[in-house]
């Protein structure tokens, strides 16, 4: 009698988390062997209704802190994209820092000196900023 390897169970579910926050979650799932579940992060990460396309899939280990990280300057103002409720613009020269909200999260985003912000703010991401933390360890693309 051949052994077989059977595929494992699992439901699909959503795990969400607020910013500087640990999100714990067993997998919902089963594997009649009784082998360990392996799993990893699909390509779009989640912000409110909202979702970003990180253009990868990161290996994440089990029990590992995840974290989508951006720095400032890699996100743009614009007309288009996610919602942002801007709090206050500080002018520090030649660059502003647009302090505001999107999805519930406070940000920050660096804009240059003269540049517009339109009234009904949106913003968007850069794809070559946007990160996976593990544990406050960049993943990288390879993963």
């Amino acid at each position: 009698l051949a052994a077989v390897d059977d595929v494992p169970v699992v439901k699909p579910f959503t795990l969400e988390a607020k910013e500087d926050t640990l999100a714990l979650s067993a997998l919902p799932g089963s594997d009649v062997d009784g082998e360990p579940l392996k799993y990893r992060l699909l390509s779009k990460a989640r912000l409110g209704n909202a979702s970003v396309d990180i253009g990868f899939a990161p290996k994440i280990n089990k029990g590992q802190k995840t974290e989508l990280g951006i720095r400032p300057e890699f996100m743009d103002i614009t007309r288009k994209g996610m919602p942002l409720s801007i709090r206050k613009v500080e002018d520090i020269g030649r660059q502003k820092i647009v302090r505001g909200e999107l999805a519930g999260q406070s940000i920050s985003i660096v804009v240059k000196e003269g540049s517009d912000i339109p009234a009904d703010p949106h913003v968007s991401f850069r794809d070559e900023g946007i990160n996976i933390y593990a544990d406050s360890w960049r993943v990288g693309r390879e993963g």
